[in-house]
């Protein structure tokens, strides 16, 4: 056997010195490496659910398109009698303005997300509320529904009622002062006294917001912003306060009554808000007064 072979046979092997200054390498690698990736990761899902919601936005529109102006009905609708309800008696007796289910002979207005199904392709079953349910929960709604940085995978809430039987897993809450406010006692030639949902109404479309992320408000509850007071923005809900959000105001009522604190998710694109308009844009805000006050819930109506 050569002098080389037998060099070759006895090597130096690392030191446990050695092995251990390689792991501390590695190590702070991937502790450098780590914040670049997560940061990264997030600014891709903020981007995906932008996205996500300039299509719902579209399919929206779509709906508008197909029916008279009119965008998806949501809301807690007041009939003239003081009495609340989403039959298309009370709402659009030619159903005509809306999509509707049928449940015990009786025809509902579907509210978001059902509403724009046939604009995303799926084929609905509206013949009773089970099965329209049972849709809401599974496939393309819920893909589109929920936020890719929501790790709840969406919180079950209702955008339309009563009945409110119908719920959603969602991420995103809808502006019911644009879109399905009732103006209680109001008489606009319907059954109800709202009807502010219609596109001809949004004279400024880039300056009205429809959609944000958000949580259900007290949980399974309404996914929606309302208005009680005349120019009211995203910020006054700020103001009004954020029950159990530490860091931010506890129910001060400093702002406007419009809407719930609670709706906004400030873990969820670590402190910023996506927020779409009815002009089809999308953009992402800070949760501060000073970004907020830009998005209006009500620019082009009266609160009731």
């Amino acid at each position: 056997m050569s002098k080389a072979s037998i060099g070759s046979q006895h090597r130096r092997a690392f030191t446990l010195v050695e092995l251990l200054v390689v792991i501390g390498i590695i190590a702070l690698l991937v502790a450098i490496l780590l914040p670049v990736l997560s940061k990264a990761r997030e600014s891709a899902n903020t981007l995906k659910c932008q996205s996500q919601i300039r299509s719902i936005i579209q399919l929206m529109q779509l709906h508008a398109n197909a029916h008279k102006g009119y965008m998806p009905l949501v809301g807690q609708i007041e009939s003239n009698n003081g009495t609340f309800a989403t039959d298309s008696n009370s709402v659009d007796k030619r159903m005509e303005r809306y999509e509707f289910y049928t449940d015990s002979n009786i025809n509902y207005a579907l509210g978001m997300p059902g509403s724009v199904a046939k604009y995303m392709g799926v084929d609905l079953d509206i013949t009773s509320a089970a099965k329209v349910q049972a849709a809401l929960d599974t496939g393309l709604f819920k893909q589109l529904m929920v936020c890719p940085s929501d790790k709840d995978g969406g919180t079950r809430g209702y955008t339309i009622g009563p009945p409110a039987s119908l719920t959603s897993f969602m991420s995103y809450a809808f502006n019911e002062a644009a879109l399905g406010w009732s103006n209680p006692g109001g008489n606009d030639g319907s059954q109800t006294g709202r009807m502010r949902g219609n596109t001809s109404k949004f004279v400024h479309s880039s300056d009205l917001m429809l959609v944000t992320d958000a949580n259900a408000r007290g949980g399974n509850g309404w996914l929606l912003y309302y208005d009680n007071s005349p120019n009211c923005t995203l910020a006054d809900i700020y103001n009004h306060g954020f029950p159990g959000a530490p860091g931010f105001p506890a129910g001060n009522n400093s702002g406007g009554s419009c809407g719930d604190g609670s709706l906004y998710d400030v873990n969820r694109h670590r402190g910023r808000i996506n927020i779409g308009c009815a002009d089809g844009h999308v953009v992402s805000a800070r949760i501060t007064p000073g970004d907020l006050k830009a998005f209006s819930l009500n620019v082009d109506f009266s609160p009731p």
